[in-house]
């Protein structure tokens, strides 16, 4: 399976898209990449790389909404959906989400 096409339509989206819908639309090339996974089983390395640096970037913009508009369901679900696969991915996701948590508690200066 090949991401690269989705990425870099994802790219360009991001350039244009207000913070919300950019949000929505990194989670959902991590969502759709776990489906895959599910439905067809592991895939190259890389791909994994390219899902866990679009999760990272997706929590990086989440972290400037205001708390209430941050979709802590959704982002629990998709860690969840993202366990038990290869190559570390699923420990990488949760990691990136446990990290996120903290940050959102750390007190502001």
């Amino acid at each position: 399976m090949k991401v690269g096409g989705a990425k870099k339509a994802l790219s360009a989206y991001l350039k244009v898209a207000a913070p919300a819908d950019a949000l929505d639309a990194e989670l959902r090339y991590v969502e759709a990449g776990v489906l895959c996974l599910h439905a067809y089983g592991d895939w190259p390395e890389n791909n994994y790389a390219s899902m866990e640096g679009v999760f990272e970037s997706a929590l990086k913009r989440a972290a400037t909404l205001d708390h209430k508009d941050i979709p802590f369901k959704r982002l629990e679900r998709l860690v969840s959906n993202a366990g038990a696969f290869g190559y570390g991915f699923s420990d990488q996701i949760a990691y990136l989400y446990d990290e996120f948590l903290a940050k959102l508690e750390e007190p502001e200066d």
